[in-house]
């Protein structure tokens, strides 16, 4: 009877150490500079177009810089790949940071729209903090005019 209650005990301090465990990582939050070659082309309408990829991790915030000039707007879509069910989180800050565009609420697809009142680089945040375990595969298609 007392090796069974020892077992008993280790199975349920095992149990809660890998809780704590499971718990621990999913407080952990990395913010991760993105890079992706800013492959914009000219439509022959007066405007740059194209579609960025990046890849956000599990539990982490993403963050890529785009140069806009003064009176330019940036329109198009966040979109990410895979299922319906995927979904991420988008801010965007001015050169002084201040929130310019913020989502908030976790989607699978964000409308854009963003006109630049001042030069300089514009912070865009996509935020994969509340997935635990999965990496989210992500394209942004814009305009730039």
């Amino acid at each position: 009877m007392r090796p069974l209650a020892i077992l008993i005990l280790l199975v349920v301090i095992g149990g809660g150490l890998a809780m704590a465990y499971v718990t621990y990582r999913q407080m952990e939050t990395k913010i991760v500079t993105l890079v992706a070659a800013n492959e914009l082309v000219d439509n022959g309408q007066g405007a740059r177009c194209g579609d960025l990829r990046f890849v956000v991790e599990a539990r982490s915030v993403g963050r890529w810089t785009m140069l806009m000039e003064q009176g330019q707007t940036l329109s198009g879509f966040l979109a990410v790949e895979g299922e319906e069910r995927d979904d991420i989180a988008l801010r965007v800050w001015s050169p002084s940071n201040r929130t310019v565009l913020l989502e908030p609420t976790r989607r699978h697809r964000h409308e854009i729209e963003l006109a630049a009142q001042v030069r300089g680089d514009y912070r865009f945040e996509f935020d994969n903090r509340p997935s635990g375990f999965t990496d989210k595969h992500i394209v942004l298609s814009a305009c730039l005019k």
